[in-house]
């Protein structure tokens, strides 16, 4: 397995000129550009890095360029594409793996670190240096307790389901509250999910929770799309890729699961087909408590979405007992 890392020949700025290396342990390609050299002010080096009187940090360091990338290697990651890990439910965690070792080497100078305090305990968590969704909005909406987390009568070896785990701030959360609990983490998007195992062994509750990167749908693969920050000049391109699904079925099958003590739904519209599903009828009987947020059916684009899936996924998370916001405010009548 290797990473096409793709750095700049000469300092030149020529597409063509660009040179790919290899990185032992990971397979995906990342997305590069010069930080200097593009005909923009400051273009050098030694105007950002190393002037005694230093330039204005937003003309040296301007959208997806930071300074540790820039004055520590010449280059950024515009795209922090990823490698994908197989699909299992036991055995060594996959936050230790060789393969996770090598990606988070390459991709630590593009990254953000944001350390918050979260009910009187200390965190630590890693994302892209941009991120599509902020990791201090998350946390700052678990300081609200929107979802009531820190009154949930979750006792030892309750299992929890976090459906679009993202970055992993709801699981490490949920793992420090409840120690004695255990998490299965459902993300679909590899980055996120390779910045979740980062976090998940930072914060040390890799013993709590268990993650997966697959899709909540029923059948076949999940197709997302990723767009680069910059939308001119170096990348202009759609990044598309395939991640398995799993059910809510073959995820009770595959993790032995008889009694879900909670169940965390975020995954920004997949609620209308994962939970709406026939096979996903006994799972939900099963299922004591179901927290997160029901999206407005207008705003997900899906071709087999019909008013009867959408009312059904209404009734199932805005059901009494459930604490699940957009409930409230329907934009048209589910009911």
């Amino acid at each position: 397995m290797a990473m096409n890392i793709l750095l700049l020949a000469g300092g030149q700025t020529n597409p063509g000129d660009f040179v790919y290396f290899q990185a032992d342990g990971v397979y995906s390609v990342a997305k590069w550009a010069p930080c200097f050299g593009t005909g923009l002010p400051p273009a050098t080096r030694e105007e950002c890095c190393t002037s005694r009187e230093y330039v204005d940090s937003s003309r040296c360091f301007p959208g997806v360029h930071s300074q540790l990338e820039c004055c520590g290697q010449g280059y950024v990651m515009l795209f922090a594409d990823s490698p994908r890990e197989l699909l299992k439910a036991e055995g060594d965690h996959p936050a230790f793996s060789a393969q996770q070792v090598s990606w988070e080497f390459w991709i630590g100078a593009s990254t953000q670190t944001l350390e918050f305090n979260l009910g009187g305990m200390p965190l630590v968590f890693r994302d892209f240096k941009i991120s599509r969704f902020g990791m201090e909005s998350q946390l700052k909406e678990l300081q609200k307790d929107a979802y009531g987390f820190s009154t949930l009568p979750l006792h030892r070896g309750d299992v929890v389901l976090d459906v679009g785990a993202n970055v992993g701030v709801v699981s490490v959360w949920l793992a420090k509250l409840y120690p004695s609990i255990r998490i299965i983490a459902i993300e679909l998007d590899p980055t996120n999910f390779r910045f979740m195992l980062w976090n998940l062994h930072r914060n040390n509750v890799t013993e709590q929770v268990w993650p997966v990167n697959v899709g909540a749908c029923e059948s076949g693969n999940a197709t997302y799309e990723l767009f680069p920050p910059i939308q001119g000049g170096v990348v202009r391109r759609v990044v598309r890729s395939n991640v398995p699904c799993m059910s809510l079925q073959r995820i009770f099958q595959t993790f032995d699961i008889h009694d879900l003590a909670l169940m965390k739904l975020d995954c920004e519209g997949c609620e209308f087909s994962f939970i709406t599903s026939q096979t996903a009828e006994g799972p939900l009987r099963l299922t004591r408590t179901i927290v997160g947020e029901f999206h407005d059916p207008t705003l997900v684009r899906f071709d087999a979405l019909s008013m009867e899936r959408a009312q059904r996924a209404y009734r199932i998370m805005c059901a009494p007992g459930n604490t699940v916001l957009g409930c409230q405010t329907p934009a048209w009548p589910y009911q």
